[in-house]
């Protein structure tokens, strides 16, 4: 019996239960003799749960022993082990096995058609702007029009660049200024080539007739004509124009070492530089963004092998031999090299060092949908070893990078990150998943602790929003003298200022009928911090609620 386990789960559970998966937090599963399974996964924190799972006409029913105790991420955890144990399949990553299959199915390519370029005249100050979307995973060349203007000084483009819907061009009949004639000649181009649509997901070249599409040499020199304005960019940013290039490079398959020593299959030119290539309508294009240059192929390459490219997944270190055996020798008709198999090495850091993100997201106050919503402070902790960081819930994986073409891993010191995580934990801080009177949201259950009130803590008497008001004023400034790296975001609801405050009674003439026309004047405090003046109610309310529940 099959079952989809995004059918049974909401996407952040299968999301976090797929990642316990792949990072070997489960522990065991197996068959009852009930027909249930029994499994048990570790929470990456020293902790494990046991869970009781009954499979029963297409349902899940998964009990857990963790705080949300019902078809939790760790059910998704168990269940995903299970059903790779059940495939048979070899021992490779899920991800890549299906990226295999994929390339062993494609068929021989067919001959190519042939391209070439053509140029057009430059634009002007006030400009409409033509900026190639990114590849996704379909590889697609895609243009999305934006409006910018160039600065005082008629050098660049300025920073102010903001998306334009330009079907109003072609539906007025006075285009605006900034519009010039070639503008008018390749909106409309552009639409039949299905390269720009007015109102993504409302279909190509909405309101025009439909006409032959250009293919091979034409779209070649569309292409070429964009260039020519000087107003198509690969990115919406003041620097990213791209001018077409003559050039025609050989591409081959290669596989890109990332830093930490996994491999990515990439197209690169001759001299082993990565290319981004793009394939609508028969004809492969070339993007060098570095270099602000695009061009074609002399031969184009089929939309499949793009796709194969542009997907391919990270190979891990230990997959490369594995994988390597079981590759083609072509794909597509282009030579398939194998994944490199680099020196490896081991030692410890040279330098680490904590960092951790202050923020706040949203809480259900109860587990039902209509609950009532709370913002809570969050933290996130990171553990940052010679540049390269890793978090609690990686379990023992170790980091790595490359240095001189070897891969060196680096050895975690668990013990050091322990008490680390213990140090917030004793500061107030209380793990996100052992929450028990709110539901975490979607982004809060990527955070690691949090402070709630009400909750229970182990190690101190009050994690409430108060403990996040004590933790900003007096842990925070310890934590940086010891070498953390503290990053407060946007959302982080308190802040300690650098500059000194300077507290002053401030007077003010308040006439009117609150006081009966008579001249009195009302009394109160003025603090100024940074020169600027802040309110310090809220700061004499917290102060005073917590004396309040102080003894004596």
């Amino acid at each position: 019996m099959t079952i989809r386990l995004q059918d049974h789960f909401d996407a952040a559970t299968l999301q976090r239960g797929l990642d316990y998966a792949r990072r070997g937090h489960v522990v065991s599963v197996a068959p009852a003799p009930d027909g249930t399974l029994e499994a048990e996964v570790a929470n990456g924190r020293g902790r494990s749960y046991l869970q009781q799972i009954r499979l029963d006409r297409g349902q899940i029913e998964g009990g857990c022993a963790c705080p949300v105790g019902w078809n939790c991420k760790h059910v998704a955890a168990a269940l995903a082990v299970w059903a790779e144990q059940k495939s048979g399949r070899p021992a490779l990553a899920l991800p890549v096995q299906g990226w295999l299959g994929r390339i062993r199915e494609l068929a021989p390519a067919p001959p190519p058609p042939e391209a070439r370029g053509e140029d057009y005249p430059p634009a002007v100050k006030n400009r409409l702007l033509y900026v190639l979307a990114p590849a996704g995973p379909q590889a697609a060349f895609r243009i999305d029009t934006f409006k910018g203007r160039i600065n005082a000084a008629g050098t660049a483009l300025n920073k102010s660049i903001r998306r334009h819907d330009a079907m109003q061009i072609l539906r007025n009949p006075v285009p605006a200024k900034f519009v010039r004639p070639a503008d008018l000649e390749l909106l409309p181009e552009l639409a039949r080539a299905r390269l720009w649509e007015s109102s993504p997901g409302h279909g190509h070249g909405y309101g025009l007739p439909d006409l032959p599409h250009p293919r091979g040499d034409g779209l070649a020199a569309l292409v070429g004509r964009l260039c020519a304005t000087g107003r198509f960019l690969h990115d919406a940013l003041p620097d990213a124009q791209l001018a077409w290039s003559e050039d025609r490079p050989e591409p081959r398959l290669d596989w890109r070492m990332e830093t930490d020593g996994s491999q990515r299959l990439v197209f690169a030119g001759k001299d082993g530089a990565p290319l981004d290539l793009r394939s609508p309508g028969g004809t492969t294009f070339w993007i060098d963004a570095a270099a602000g240059r695009i061009g074609c192929l002399d031969r184009a390459i089929r939309d499949e092998v793009l796709q194969l490219v542009q997907s391919s997944p990270r190979i891990a270190p230990e997959e490369a031999a594995a994988l390597g055996a079981a590759l083609p020798e072509t794909l597509g008709g282009t030579a398939l090299p194998r994944p490199r198999t680099a020196r490896q090495a081991r030692r410890a850091a040279r330098r680490r060092f904590a960092r951790l993100t202050l923020g706040a997201e949203t809480a259900r106050e109860g587990r039902r949908r209509y609950d009532p919503q709370v913002t809570l402070p969050v933290l996130t902790l990171r553990f940052v070893y010679d540049g390269q960081e890793v978090r609690d819930s990686d379990g023992d994986a170790d980091p790595r990078l490359v240095e001189d073409g070897t891969i060196v891993t680096l050895a975690r010191d668990h013990g050091w990150e322990a008490a680390c995580a213990m140090r917030l934990m004793r500061a107030g801080a209380l793990p996100v998943e052992e929450m028990e009177l709110h539901w975490p949201g979607g982004r809060m259950a990527e955070c690691d602790f949090v402070f709630a009130e009400g909750e229970i803590s182990m190690h101190v008497d009050d994690a409430g929003r108060h403990g996040a008001l004590d933790f900003a004023f007096r842990e925070v400034p310890a934590l940086r003298r010891d070498g953390w790296e503290v990053v407060e975001t946007r959302k982080w609801p308190f802040r300690l200022s650098p500059d000194e405050p300077v507290l002053s009674v401030a007077t003010g003439t308040a006439p009117g009928p609150a006081f009966q026309g008579n001249d009195w004047f009302s009394l109160g405090f003025r603090a100024e911090i940074g020169g600027q003046a802040v309110d310090v109610a809220p700061l004499i309310a917290a102060f005073l609620e917590q004396a309040r529940g102080e003894p004596g």
